[in-house]
């Protein structure tokens, strides 16, 4: 009787240990971690400058590979140079791969890196306390800006910084 109870035991040691290690592997798993995206996969947008009948004047366009397609509308997660721009009455945030002076609404022939970010109303207060040029690592949804002329191409909706790194 007592060699039955510990063979009944081990069975469901057996069992319980056997479930626990399948377990994860019955369920649908779902991913809500935000993908880390650097920045040579935005590098290989290729910027054209198309001529405007109608502006009489070249605007920008570019040509965007799978990679950057497939991360339209995901949360993504980035590191970044934050940048304060201030137009008349209107500010925009971004971050870029590097430090730089370049506006990115002005018109000029260098490109370099950045994405347009749209924070809601809480997060654009924390963002008007950091300095210009901080490292900072954010989340949020990768849109990509199909506006003919648009002066940024990647758009960053809902950024949340995540945390200042210098």
């Amino acid at each position: 009787m007592m060699r039955n109870i510990k063979i009944n035991q081990f069975l469901l040691l057996i069992t319980v240990a056997v479930f626990l290690f399948m377990y994860p592997w019955t369920k649908e798993i779902k991913v809500f971690r935000a993908k880390d995206v650097n920045w040579e996969v935005l590098k290989s947008a290729e910027k054209i400058k198309k001529f405007n009948t109608e502006t009489f004047g070249f605007l920008p366009q570019y040509k965007l590979n799978d990679e950057i397609l497939q991360l339209n509308g995901q949360k993504i997660s980035i590191k970044g140079f934050f940048k304060k721009e201030i137009h008349g009455n209107h500010k925009d945030f971004i971050i870029t791969e590097t430090v730089t002076d370049v506006c990115f609404m002005c018109d000029h022939d260098e490109h370099y890196n950045m994405i347009q970010l749209l924070p809601e109303l809480t997060e654009k207060k924390v963002f008007d306390t950091l300095r210009n040029d901080t490292l900072i690592k954010l989340t949020g949804i990768f849109e990509i800006n199909q506006k003919t002329g648009a002066h940024s191409v990647f758009l960053l909706k809902d950024a949340h910084l995540e945390t200042v790194l210098n």
